[in-house]
């Protein structure tokens, strides 16, 4: 067994489709960040791309895009993530968090905290939806590509999602404008206006694969919610992506009941959960 240091993105994707592909809305984020990288429509900060070999053929991989993102970690078996932690550790490279699958994940951070004497904090329980059909709420709106003209609510938006849903990121204000300007360019921001041409919510496609469209960033701000705009926008969104993907798939907060019935009764099928842990340096 050997851990192979891959510097080339499209090198890394070629080596890893044969088994991200078969389970490709499961693993969207790392194919999606792959995707983004090498379109550039993700700013990487020195990635890391990182394959397991054995017995001459690759069965896992992980990879980190940017200094402070996670290092989205494939499956693996606790041989190849014993392996890792160990090749890792003598590297000595150093990630601020992991997500991937469960099990994989609390035993590849139960190792690397204890090798660099670090604790973990919970971060996400993510679950995976993936749905073709799409049963659209009855409602008035209509959705739009956000454009320049809209960056102000844009930033507003990403704000108050990014301290809602990740409260220990705090992205200064020009971080949270450069994100805005970045998927304002790259088509990737949605928003919703009523009948009076109020914007009432936000969807994002900020990544996608080669069947799948993957949405996030759904934001309706918090005095126009329990109206049902975040469904909509999800389930607009989703028509749109059907034009042009097989499938579409989402990640949700799995301690958030509501928004997981919301998502499953547009039709979206749960199909598989992720785990996001912080690192944390000892006191």
């Amino acid at each position: 067994m050997k851990v192979l240091k891959i510097t080339d993105v499209s090198e890394f994707e070629k080596l890893c489709k044969p088994f991200l592909m078969p389970k490709e809305s499961f693993y969207n984020l790392k194919i999606g960040l792959c995707d983004a990288i090498k379109k550039r429509t993700l700013p990487a900060t020195n990635p890391h791309f990182f394959v397991i070999e054995n017995n001459n053929q690759i069965t896992a991989c992980a990879l980190n895009s940017h200094s402070v993102k996670p290092l989205a970690i494939s499956k693996m078996n606790r041989d190849e993530i014993n392996f890792f932690v160990d090749y890792l550790f003598n590297q000595k490279l150093n990630f601020q968090a992991a997500v991937g699958e469960i099990e994989t994940i609390n035993y590849f951070t139960e190792l690397y905290c204890k090798k660099f004497n670090l604790s973990k904090k919970l971060n996400i329980h993510l679950g995976i939806y993936q749905t073709d059909t799409i049963f659209l709420p009855n409602m008035d709106g209509e959705i739009f590509l956000a454009t320049e003209v809209n960056e102000q609510i844009v930033q507003e938006f990403i704000f108050q999602f990014e301290s809602e849903c990740f409260p220990n990121r705090k992205s200064s204000k020009e971080e949270i404008a450069q994100i805005a300007q970045r998927h304002i360019k790259n088509r990737a921001i949605y928003l919703l206006k009523n009948k009076n041409s109020d914007i009432i919510a936000m969807g994002g496609n900020t990544r996608n694969s080669e069947n799948a469209g993957t949405i996030n960033l759904i934001f309706t701000p918090k005095q126009l919610r329990n109206n049902g705009y975040g469904s909509f926008i999800t389930a607009k969104i989703a028509l749109e992506l059907l034009k042009k993907k097989k499938f579409v798939n989402l990640h949700t907060d799995l301690n958030n009941p509501t928004s997981n019935s919301i998502y499953q009764k547009i039709g979206f099928k749960f199909i598989g959960e992720n785990i996001h842990y912080d690192f944390l340096r000892q006191s």
